[in-house]
């Protein structure tokens, strides 16, 4: 087939861009995990696991990289050896804590392998004991309990049918099962349910399921303290016999957090029920996670209050267990801030990530501890003093580098910590920090981890406005007065979440095509305390899409911005903005892409895993228990669902529009995205549609997402073209 001229250049370009995208990928590397561990000689090992995509292969790669810290004795740390990174193919990986001889144990596909110092020891079959093991950050838990391991896996997997796999005809009663529903935990565990407890003797090798007294719920998180001799668990409360719809993403599913002494588990059973220590009917509805201080006094965990809301502000709450387990009270370390200055504790805030580290205290006795919130437009890893924030003083400090970036806690022993740091210029690096004095969080001395990157072509700024809303600008070096930037608003998605001053590459990418981005961390984000966030439900629409153009409308006013090149960008209820920015604004934005957008909320309430966030975002006042299924919507409801609706407004939209969808979203079904473009499609409005039949609501998948990140800058400089000034 002959090519014509324009496609001759439109595939220079996308060639060209992807070729940039590849080169940057070394930059864009995620660390997932970190794990710390002291030699006999008192050097620290560092071991973190990290994951970057290669595009031109279109898959994610894994590996491992390994470092020796030495503690001189004048204070500081010091790397004395780095080991070259080794690729790995493991889906989880757990190492024995606090003994002489560490076992680790590695999961693949259908079998573990158990690994000494030395060399592999054991083995062990998986498939016909458990499915998949969980290792995300909402299942996936461990304990070792002397040489035994407690870990969170799926079900066996049960075995089709011959007549089923050949695509047979079957009408045997006996083989009608192999077509039932089953209800898995929705959006990014497809065909994943049922979390249970597993024990691993780590001597034989014995795999079973943990039985006894177990509770036959989803599990969530499992901590065992050999100085306290206690057990604890978070199990999933279900709603009748259905388990909650939509975890991921959802911080308001129920769950109860229970303790068992250990001379109840033996035998790879508990021999007696686990004692719930919490109560779904008062403040602590959700509870996410649990740890013990290192002396066995006590026990710190995270909870959210019963919200229809999917994130909120969270508390840090404590049990004393120094008089036994059978009277215990649970008191608050950190509460719900409403309405904090900028200087001001904004709440603890999570982020697709556990709400506590590993090993989070920094002190035998417990008293401080380390975690990380987000903080307006950036998050901040904190040292709380646990005795005066329970008497009221909320001692809170923050770690800051001289970046002025984002900062995060990915790793703790003792006094010594690994924090992460980035900004829009730098890529990610990690950083070993040795702290002498708890009460002051500035008083730390250590050294990086990892190796410097050149700085990325660009500057920012974060700006708060009189109304609150903050946004970060973020320019490209090239741009000049002769040579003005074209400008993309990057709200984000939630819409309870928020954007951080922190490496992004798709930003790098665009600021080396001379375009300009804004993100805007609009009323109803996190980060500001819980009546910034209250601001929005009701408004959806409104004062988000006021935030939006007030923060476009500075950036021309203040920067070397082109305004007639304006364009936005986002995914899910980015898109729900981005769709309602062009119908509201049609002089000011010019061009749009938008991932697995929200276009019609009435309509997506009865096809979303989450259907209470219709009713929630729409301030319906219809009241039942988050995460169950909601009743069926009244005229009224719909009514106000569909009046937050861009839908409502397409026929203003005149933007060239592309759609990226996940043909697997189990979040904003596909349909939303279709129901846009055949509106637009009866407007005249240019539209594209990318389809991804392997991808769901993130569209994070290789090479999926390597596909959307180059064709959204290349619809982009499609679009709107070059300055002319």
């Amino acid at each position: 087939m002959a090519t014509g001229p324009a496609n001759e250049k439109k595939n220079t370009v996308v060639t060209k861009i992807g070729d940039e995208y590849q080169q940057l990928l070394h930059r864009a590397v995620d660390c997932s995990s970190i794990r710390l561990r002291r030699n006999e000689d008192g050097r620290i090992v560092s071991t973190s696991l990290w994951s970057q995509r290669d595009a031109l292969l279109g898959k994610v790669r894994k590996f491992v990289k390994q470092s020796v810290i030495e503690l001189p004795t004048g204070g500081g740390a010091n790397v004395v050896a780095q080991f070259p990174p080794i690729e790995t193919s493991y889906v989880a990986e757990y190492v024995q804590q606090d003994v002489t001889k560490p076992r680790t144990v590695r999961f693949f596909e259908n079998h573990l392998e158990i690994w000494n110092e030395s060399f592999l020891e054991k083995v062990v079959k998986t498939q016909e004991i458990h499915g998949d093991v969980f290792s995300d950050d909402i299942f996936g838990c461990h304990a070792f309990i002397g040489d035994e391991l407690l870990y969170s896996a799926a079900p066996a997997k049960n075995k089709p049918s011959s007549n089923a796999s050949s695509g047979a005809a079957v009408i045997d009663s006996g083989t009608l099962d192999e077509y039932q529903k089953i209800e898995d935990l929705g959006e990014k565990f497809p065909k994943k349910a049922s979390p249970r407890l597993h024990v691993l003797n780590l001597t034989d090798g014995r795999l079973r399921r943990l039985g006894g007294n177990t509770p036959d719920k989803d599990v969530k998180d499992v901590q065992y303290n050999a100085a306290a001799q206690l057990l604890c668990f978070v199990f999933a409360e279900p709603f009748g016999e259905e388990s909650p719809m939509g975890m991921y993403y959802s911080f308001n599913r129920p769950s109860i957090l229970y303790v068992l002494p250990r001379q109840d588990f033996a035998d790879g059973n508990l021999k007696a029920d686990p004692i719930p220590v919490t109560s779904t009917n008062g403040c602590d509805y959700n509870v996410l996670c649990a740890r013990f201080c290192p002396n066995g006094r006590g026990l710190v965990f995270v909870s959210s209050p019963p919200t229809l809301a999917h994130n909120m502000s969270m508390r840090l709450r404590s049990i004393e267990l120094g008089s036994g387990i059978t009277s215990v009270r649970a008191s608050t370390i950190l509460d719900i801030p409403r309405n904090p200055s900028e200087d001001e504790y904004p709440g603890l805030y999570l982020y697709f990530r556990k709400a506590l580290i590993d090993r989070p205290f920094l002190d035998e006795s417990g008293r401080y501890l380390i975690l990380d919130t987000g903080w307006g437009s950036f998050t901040y890893a904190l040292i709380v003093d646990v005795r005066t924030a329970c008497d009221g003083c909320n001692k809170v400090t923050k770690i800051e580098f001289p970046n002025a970036g984002s900062t995060s806690v990915r790793a703790a022993l003792g006094n010594t910590v690994v924090l992460s740091t980035s900004c829009f210029r730098s890529p990610t690096r990690l950083y070993f920090a040795v702290f002498n004095d708890f009460a002051d969080a500035s008083n730390f001395r250590g050294c990086f981890l990892t190796e410097e990157h050149e700085e990325a072509p660009l500057t920012w700024q974060v700006h708060r406005f009189e109304s609150g809303n903050e946004a970060i600008y973020v320019q490209p070096t090239t741009c000049s007065s002769d040579k003005r930037a074209s400008l993309l608003c990057f709200p984000h998605g939630g819409p309870h979440s928020a954007s951080f001053v922190a490496y992004n590459v798709l930003v790098e990418l665009l600021a080396r095509q001379n375009i300009a981005v804004v993100f805007v961390n609009f009323r109803g984000s996190t980060g500001r305390g819980q009546d910034y966030m209250d601001a929005l439900p009701g408004n959806c629409g409104v004062v988000d899409v006021e935030d939006c153009v007030e923060a476009v409308k500075w950036c021309i006013k203040e920067f070397n911005v082109d305004g007639d090149r304006v364009g936005v960008i986002g995914g899910s209820y980015g898109g729900f903005l981005s769709a309602h920015l062009t119908a509201q604004r049609p002089d000011l934005f010019k061009v749009a892409v938008m991932r697995n957008p929200v276009v019609n909320v009435a309509s997506m309430a009865g096809g979303t895993e989450i259907p209470e966030w219709s009713y929630y975002e729409s301030a319906s006042s219809k009241e039942f228990a988050p995460g169950s299924y909601p009743p069926p919507p009244t005229a009224e409801d719909l009514a106000k669902m569909l009046a937050i609706s861009p839908i409502a407004l397409v026929e203003n939209v005149k933007a060239p529009t592309m759609l990226q969808v996940g043909e697997k979203d189990l979040r904003v079904p596909p349909q939303q995205s279709m129901e846009w473009m055949r509106a637009l499609r009866r407007n005249g409005t240019t539209v594209r549609v990318l389809s991804y039949p392997e991808s769901n609501h993130s569209i994070d998948n290789a090479p999926a997402f390597d596909d959307a990140t180059v064709q959204l800058v290349n619809f982009v400089l499609t679009s709107i073209g070059e300055s002319k000034k």
